[in-house]
């Protein structure tokens, strides 16, 4: 749980003072890269696909929350 608390932290600092973000989706239970997962913003139309080892970037200089 600290883990996932972690990590949510640091999205939301990531989200708060970057305008890209990087990164990888990994299954929770697998422990393996998700290929094609859907990463975007909640009411926006903003978002990226992952690429077959899971690998994603998402540019979120466009998005109404980041300044």
């Amino acid at each position: 749980m600290k883990k996932l608390n972690f990590t949510l932290f640091l999205f939301t600092a990531g989200f708060y003072y970057s305008q890209t973000i990087s990164g990888t989706v990994i299954s929770k239970n697998e422990n393996q890269p998700v290929s094609y997962a859907k990463i975007g913003v909640d009411k926006e139309n903003i978002g990226v696909i992952t690429d077959e080892n899971g690998n994603f970037t998402i540019d979120l200089s466009k998005s109404k929350h980041v300044q």
